[in-house]
């Protein structure tokens, strides 16, 4: 979904893989403030993952509606790891999806408007203009899906 979407973060190479700068020259300016959004986007959206995995678990007739949220969720876990986020970022667990459908899939709906608001807030924010062209872009995927959701169960 991404990829359809025209993102490409350059180079693909490991940030642990590099040797620390050597000569005392301080960071990109942003580097470490978008580092740590980074890191905070992808907590959130471990976070909208959950709820939306554990909601299909819960809600039978909501497993097929939530299936391309889910995906998306994936596919924009696997960019943000490729981009350098921190392996040890903490799940937050979501609030326990309700067993009925409909109030399940208004706090999927709410969840996901929060990521999606966060995510676009986040681009304007990015110090790299590459970095602030895939939070729009994943703003923008989340924001399709949650049109595509259907009204109710």
């Amino acid at each position: 979904m991404v990829a359809t979407a025209g993102c490409d973060l350059g180079p693909r190479t490991s940030r642990t893989a590099e040797p620390a700068p050597t000569s005392g020259a301080p960071a990109e300016p942003g580097e470490d403030a978008d580092r740590l959004l980074l890191d905070d986007l992808r907590a959130l959206l471990l976070g909208a993952s959950g709820l939306v995995a554990t909601t299909r678990d819960t809600c039978r007739e909501l497993r097929r509606p939530l299936a391309p949220l889910a995906a998306l969720h994936r596919a924009h876990l696997a960019v943000l790891d490729e981009a350098g986020g921190s392996d040890d970022a903490i799940q937050r667990p979501g609030p326990s999806p309700e067993r009925r459908a409909t109030e399940a899939l208004a706090r999927v709906r709410q969840r996901e408007e929060r990521l999606r608001s966060r995510l676009a807030d986040a681009s304007v924010r990015a110090g790299s203009g590459e970095f602030a062209r895939l939070l729009a872009s994943m703003s923008a995927g989340v924001a399709a899906h949650l049109a595509d959701l259907p009204a109710g169960p």
